[in-house]
């Protein structure tokens, strides 16, 4: 699955990854947990942060609400870092493309977050780039 991905230079992988979740769910009608296990398949950590990343878009993209998004990442990702990944990525996403009525969504994720990943969170917010959640791993 991830071989496209891990052929391509390190810098490049987590952004590959990100992409192909993006693909999985709008073209291969996949659910998120179906996704989520296709994610934490790969033995490659740029891969499974970018599959992660894109993951945790889609599930902000469907505008359930901060509880919503970490009942999510937490039920997806039973590894710290991943579920901390997953909530940052929403938070970074909501941060970037704000929705009325949603505007602390990305302060009230990140409180959810703690110890570094916390800390984290708050850059991702501060000066969102809709692509920072994946340099974390560097």
């Amino acid at each position: 699955m991830w071989g496209l991905c891990t052929g391509m230079p390190e810098e490049y992988q987590g952004t590959c990854a990100f992409a192909l979740e993006t693909k999985m769910l709008e073209t291969m009608g996949l659910s998120l947990s179906q996704i989520a296990e296709i994610c934490t398949s790969s033995n490659n950590s740029n891969v499974r942060r970018g599959c992660i990343v894109g993951l945790a878009h889609s599930t902000e993209m469907s505008a359930g609400g901060t509880e919503f998004i970490e009942d999510n990442c937490n039920s997806m990702f039973p590894a710290e870092e991943e579920k901390a990944a997953c909530i940052i990525g929403a938070a970074e996403f909501a941060a970037w493309f704000p929705r009325e009525g949603m505007e602390n969504t990305p302060a009230e994720l990140c409180e959810t977050v703690t110890g570094m990943f916390r800390d984290q969170c708050a850059d991702a917010i501060s000066s969102p780039n809709q692509m920072k959640s994946l340099d974390a791993a560097r």
